[in-house]
């Protein structure tokens, strides 16, 4: 009697053998939430990125190097200045001339030129290597959208024994509360609405940054070693009656060349 071939076992469910759907993660739940829930969301983003960027910068100020700085302004400071010092200049004739708005607008940039590279990109060069995060926190300040980011340039310089809050103009005017309360948004009006500007608010602006200049630019390059009122630049220093020329200066505003490559000399 011929026995009967045990059945094959079942083969599992082909779909189970493949494992789950692909498509089951592409689930977004933001297409289901109401515009309240899609803003606080927006908003907790920002606000994590804010955080993000202020441990950074609580992390450069323990890492503050004087010789990375020193190093940074003795070749760039020169270039950067005298950007700075033919905005003030235009700015004046331009207050003179009866252009308030555009006066206005161009003390704007040299005070952001000023921030950016005679003061953030030099004092934090140890945490931040390179210019992109200089920009970042100079925009968070130019903005001051919050009373942290108006906290943030204070915060750095009183590493450096300064109070930036209690700088003053020849005209008694408070510096910096007139900068990040007063200046970045009538700039902005300007530029955006040609909103007008108070002629006399333009000749301030051109006091309080030539303030912040001398009384803070100054008074960081005071500490850093520069002599910058007896050789008038960044790139020589006065030690005793000899001036030691320093590193060639640079421009950090020059086009960069790609890595491995040479510029072509006519």
């Amino acid at each position: 009697m011929s026995r009967t071939p045990d059945p094959e076992p079942s083969d599992p469910d082909e779909e189970d053998s493949l494992g789950p759907d692909p498509d089951d993660y592409d689930y977004d739940p933001s297409e289901h939430m109401t515009p309240a829930e899609l803003e606080d969301l927006a908003r907790e983003a920002q606000e994590s990125q804010e955080e993000y960027e202020a441990n950074l910068v609580e992390d450069a100020l323990r890492q503050i190097s004087k010789d990375g700085a020193r190093a940074y302004l003795s070749r760039y400071g020169d270039a950067v200045d005298a950007r700075v010092t033919a905005c003030l200049a235009e700015a004046e004739q331009l207050t003179a001339t009866h252009h308030p708005g555009s006066a206005l607008a161009l003390v704007a940039t040299a005070l952001e030129i000023m921030i950016r590279f005679l003061l953030l990109r030099p004092l934090v060069q140890g945490a931040f290597l390179s210019d992109r995060w200089a920009g970042i926190l100079a925009t968070r300040i130019a903005t001051g959208r919050t009373a942290e980011d108006r906290e943030l340039l204070p915060a750095i310089l009183r590493q450096w024994g300064l109070d930036v809050t209690k700088i003053k103009s020849p005209g008694g005017i408070h510096v910096w509360p007139l900068i990040v309360g007063q200046l970045w948004s009538i700039r902005d009006g300007f530029v955006h609405r040609f909103d007008p500007v108070s002629p006399d608010l333009a000749v301030q602006t051109v006091e309080c940054a030539r303030a912040f200049r001398d009384q803070v630019v100054g008074h960081v390059a005071k500490r850093l070693g520069f002599t910058l009122a007896e050789t008038g630049k960044w790139s020589a220093i006065k030690k005793g009656d000899k001036v030691i020329e320093g590193v060639a200066p640079g421009d950090p505003f020059a086009p960069q060349l790609p890595p491995g490559k040479v510029k072509k000399t006519p």
